[in-house]
């Protein structure tokens, strides 16, 4: 077999294992777009990553399903608040933080 990884620490996919898997940094964006836009159900983020075409380029056309965001919501917990989101770090780079949290 020949397995091939990505440079970036995310889960790579090898020839014929099905769908390529999802990073944590594609949830972790999921997660925050579903927070900003108050869009608070696994299966509701599932249809927006299917239909909505800021979700399709955020995820770069990877579609989750149900259960992959209920899992990833219920091993990394709750965010404290609004500063606790915007203050996440994505692959490679943060996000500038509001001076008014």
């Amino acid at each position: 077999m020949n397995w091939t990884f990505q440079r970036r620490g995310c889960p790579g996919r090898g020839e014929g294992d099905g769908p390529p898997r999802l990073c944590a940094s594609d949830l972790l964006k999921l997660y925050i777009y579903g927070y900003l836009n108050r869009v608070r159900s696994s299966r509701r983020l599932e249809m927006e990553s299917h239909r909505n075409i800021e979700v399709i380029w955020l995820l770069r056309s990877l579609k989750p399903d149900f259960k992959t965001i209920a899992d990833f919501r219920r091993d990394t917990g709750r965010p404290s608040g609004p500063c606790s989101v915007s203050s996440c770090c994505f692959a490679g780079g943060s996000t500038s933080t509001d001076a008014s949290c």
